[in-house]
């Protein structure tokens, strides 16, 4: 009578025992992980990885791609092992997964745990395919097909559903004929297409590969009356430098940081409080008045790479601008891309021997407006003479110029009386 309770309950520790083996939040056995999507909007960073090396207090990530935030292609994350009635992983040397962390990438990060089932969860084609949803890519390539739910073609302003079939040139490159193209109901999905048609270029900022697991930037553009040529394709970039601000002295210059001006005026960037920031406490913020305000990385030489940031415009009445520098020579030579929330537009110039020459402006749909003091993204992807600038994750501006060719810093920018904080600033190849 008294020896089956003891089995069932033996039984029951087992079964305990192999779980924790796996997941060392011990949770009951009719508990259930959190949604991806629940853990990723706890998150700072989502990646996808390969464990490197394991000890008592880190482990060590080789990062094949970001799904959410940006970071270097190597990190560690903190474990707890060792330490009774706390939460941990683990791991084994190889094992590739998708992390959930927080924190700041130029330390150790956290783990980020669901109170039962870690932090980490298997590399596999469901949770990509629940990952690469969570993050809006909404273009998808599987069989040799490309799909885009939601495509706006600027010229007609009419939205389609469009699915691309990739077939191969005589050259060998991939290319993607329309196999069938759909015009949607007006005003479906007008809020949520992300994909833009517009003077013969399709660009797609997100695209899940589901037969490779990765996720791609792609624009494409005609190649014939046949199909598209891929133009530009990049996975997530190998970033170099990352800083959230939050390491130096308010009222002060980040250490390894260098402002000044373009033309008159003054040029004052502190770091300052600030409790809304992506990142806080700290923000870098331009408050004076001058014609074109800088402040670069010193030590940052790139010719071919990304630059990317967070932004607040927060006042100004003739500018509230804010913007990226790269190839930066001298105070007098560089290239810039700059969001307005006063215009509501993105635009791209040279500076050369102090003058600003204008590449392109392009004005924003009210409905992706550049906002006052709301944090907003701006990226430059540039390679040789073709430059991207994205605005919230979106292709923007898609231009090719030569003018200022080779290595050089990358930074901040600002213009006239524009009061603009920053925050999550990063630079790779």
């Amino acid at each position: 009578m008294h020896k089956q309770p003891r089995v069932l309950f033996a039984f029951l520790s087992l079964f305990v025992c192999i779980f924790n083996s796996a997941y060392a939040c011990s949770p009951s056995p009719d508990e259930k992980p959190a949604g991806i999507a629940k853990q990723a909007q706890d998150s700072r960073y989502v990646f996808d990885g390969v464990v490197t090396e394991i000890t008592d207090t880190y482990v060590k990530v080789k990062v094949a791609q970001y799904f959410k935030g940006e970071g270097f292609g190597e990190i560690k994350i903190a474990q707890n092992k060792g330490q009774e009635n706390s939460c941990t992983d683990d791991f084994i040397l190889e094992q590739r997964a998708i992390f959930f962390t927080k924190g700041d990438m130029e330390g150790v990060l956290e783990p980020v745990y669901d109170g039962s089932f870690g932090s980490v969860r298997t590399m596999n084609a469901d949770t990509f395919s629940e990952i690469t949803a969570i993050t809006e890519c909404m273009g998808t390539f599987q069989n040799g097909n490309l799909t885009v739910p939601c495509l706006i073609h600027q010229e007609t302003q009419k939205y389609y559903q469009a699915a691309l079939a990739a077939t191969t040139n005589s050259s060998g490159g991939l290319m993607f004929s329309v196999a069938d193209v759909s015009n949607l109901k007006p005003g479906t999905g007008a809020t949520e297409c992300m994909a833009t048609y517009k003077s013969g270029q399709l660009s797609v900022p997100c695209i899940a590969h589901k037969d490779s697991q990765k996720v791609y930037l792609a624009n494409l553009i005609p190649d014939d009356s046949t199909g598209f040529l891929v133009n530009y394709v990049s996975t997530v970039s190998n970033v170099k430098y990352v800083t959230h601000f939050d390491k130096g002295r308010v009222g002060t210059v980040p250490d390894g940081w260098e402002q000044g001006i373009t033309g008159g005026g003054i040029s004052e960037w502190k770091l300052e409080k600030d409790n809304t920031a992506p990142s806080s406490p700290l923000v870098l913020k331009q408050s004076a008045y001058g014609d074109f305000p800088w402040c670069i990385q010193k030590d940052s030489k790139q010719s071919d790479g990304f630059v990317a940031v967070k932004f607040k415009a927060i006042s100004g009445s003739v500018d509230q601008a804010a913007g990226l520098i790269w190839r930066w020579k001298d105070a007098y030579n560089y290239y810039v891309a700059r969001a307005n929330a006063l215009e509501n537009n993105v635009s791209i110039y040279y500076m050369q021997d102090g003058e600003r020459y204008t590449i392109r402006y392009v004005d924003i749909p009210n409905d992706q407006a550049v906002k006052k003091n709301v944090w907003q993204a701006l990226r430059v992807d540039f390679q040789g003479d073709q430059f991207i600038v994205s605005f919230e994750g979106k292709p923007i501006v898609n231009v090719r110029d030569s003018h200022i060719k080779g290595e050089g810093a990358v930074g901040l920018w600002t213009k006239e009386d524009s009061v603009t904080s920053f925050d999550d600033f990063s630079y790779g190849d």
